[in-house]
């Protein structure tokens, strides 16, 4: 669902995204709300719901205008729907072509989850041992310059919660020239140019290479091409129509933009990075809408509801901590009850395919031209979708500005639950207010008061500036607030001619509200 369209052929760099018609915002607000209330998903509150999809929406938009940013899709699941999605900015800026939630981009290691699942379905069925040498499997693996006695300790664990000790990438130059990208099977020849840089299951080191081996098992253990098992066993189980590896004739997939230069941001040249690091490892293209399906599937697979890919104990399993990250090596003994105890106490860790962060399973992925996040909220059934056609875009959950977080932090604890009430009393508030220069509030209207939403911050939701009511109409005074204007912070509601609220007064700075 699409809440959000852009307007009479008006880009980003044509006008204040944030500073949308009022018209617009109606729309879009109006788009959620029909889309709740026709839910089987009970909502505490669904109008506040709304009120905090259009504080991210704003502060989404003047993200994107102060960093110039080229597109972003962003989708929020919960209780087993995509109950948002949306569309910020351009998949193609030269053509003009708006990014939405079935756009498609190159999602890089978000493709490990799905590589980790393919892998488990042979496990599943007895035809992989977990914990046994894949020597016999990948004989190649002999041409390492290492002592075959620690190569024999690789095992599909350890590739799948990356304690094989392999190096980050493949021998390969990451150019459109790499021989990996018209034939993946050329990773394996450059292994007589690699070695171990640990011995395996001593400590973490994150490896695409690794990943790439776990296709290769894959096709060698089925005899099906990596590409095809994963269409056949994986996306067309889960409806996942516009998920593939490689390249397709798409009129909807993302171009990827550079960091910003002084020209500006260009399109990157080498669309095909992710076939270059390996494509289980980084080739997935896929989009919000398809992504989606998979996090529904993840929580119904988890509830016993849905045993189409993985049974609900294999899927379990794998997002239980498996490797605990601590920095330095321990004994094997103590490693592995360090690993029990970070599960038991959900410190966090590294499962088979996904990393844990409390009770929440998250993939980060990202190269030239494309970033991407997903978040999996086991406990209350909240997923979170971000993907992006630049790397630079802060779509991964510890980065700052986190687009992945805010998305979570600023909608979903009023999705879960929620105390607070929109107050019709100062409904009329609730609107943008800038100088298009250093103030960016949104007004959120609550019971007793008015939030001012500092649009400028990383967190915007972590310090709003609540403005209570003075005996004079429109008056408010923020007694808690410090910083700029402390013990000061005086604002006034400003109206037309027709009494309508059209601007506001922050000490001697007036602020308009464009929308």
């Amino acid at each position: 669902m699409e809440t959000l369209q852009h307007l009479e052929g008006r880009t980003y760099r044509d006008m204040l995204i944030f500073s949308l018609p009022n018209h617009v915002i109606k729309q879009s607000i109006s788009t959620l709300l029909i889309g709740l209330c026709f839910s089987s998903v009970a909502f505490s509150n669904p109008q506040l719901v709304a009120e905090k999809v259009e504080v991210f929406e704003s502060w989404v938009d003047l993200l994107m205008r102060k960093r110039n940013l080229p597109g972003i899709s962003v989708g929020l699941i919960h209780q087993g729907e995509l109950v948002y999605a949306k569309g910020f900015g351009f998949a193609d800026v030269e053509e003009s072509i708006p990014a939405t939630p079935d756009t498609v981009y190159s999602v890089a290691s978000v493709s490990k989850p799905f590589t980790s699942m393919a892998i488990m379905q042979l496990v599943e069925r007895g035809i992989i041992d977990l914990d046994a040498t894949i020597l016999q499997i990948i004989p190649e693996l002999r041409a390492l310059d290492t002592p075959l006695e620690e190569t024999e300790a690789i095992s599909l664990r350890s590739l799948l919660r990356h304690t094989s000790g392999l190096p980050t990438n493949n021998s390969y130059l990451l150019v459109p020239s790499s021989p990996v990208v018209a034939d993946q099977a050329a990773i394996l020849n450059g292994l007589q140019n690699q070695r171990l840089l640990f011995r395996p299951n001593q400590r973490e080191h994150y490896s695409n290479l690794g990943y790439s081996l776990i296709g290769v098992i894959l096709e060698r253990s089925t005899g099906d091409e990596y590409a095809d098992y994963m269409a056949e066993n994986i996306f067309d189980p889960l409806g996942m129509t516009s998920s593939y590896y490689g390249r397709r004739q798409e009129t909807n997939i993302a171009t990827g933009y550079t960091q910003m230069q002084n020209s500006g941001r260009k399109p990157v040249g080498f669309v095909d990075i992710g076939d270059a690091i390996g494509r289980p490892a980084a080739g997935l293209k896929a989009s919000v809408n398809d992504l989606a399906k998979f996090v529904i599937w993840n929580f119904n697979t988890r509830s016993g509801e849905d045993s189409t890919v993985l049974n609900s104990e294999t899927l379990s399993y794998m997002q239980e901590i498996h490797w605990a990250q601590l920095g330095f090596m321990l004994p094997a003994f103590l490693q592995a009850g360090v690993n029990k105890l970070s599960n038991s106490f959900d410190i966090g860790g590294i499962g088979l395919g996904f990393f844990r962060d409390g009770k929440s399973v998250f993939h980060s992925g990202g190269f030239d031209g494309f970033s991407a996040e997903l978040m999996l909220d086991n406990e209350n059934e909240i997923g979170i979708i971000v993907l992006a056609n630049s790397g630079d875009t802060p779509t991964s959950w510890g980065s700052e500005y986190s687009i992945s977080k805010n998305l979570y932090d600023m909608i979903a604890p009023t999705l879960i639950e929620s105390n607070a009430y929109i107050s019709s009393e100062y409904a009329e508030y609730r609107r943008i207010y800038t100088d298009y220069n250093f103030f960016n509030y949104f007004a959120m209207p609550l019971a007793d008061r008015v939030d001012l939403i500092d649009l400028n911050l990383p967190a915007p939701f972590s310090s709003p500036i609540s403005l209570f009511p003075l005996d004079e109409r429109d008056s408010f005074y923020a007694p808690n607030h410090r910083g700029v204007y402390e013990r000061e912070f005086n604002v006034r509601f400003l109206r037309d001619s027709d009494s309508k609220i059209n601007s506001m007064q922050l000490q001697t700075v007036i602020l308009d509200s464009p929308n």
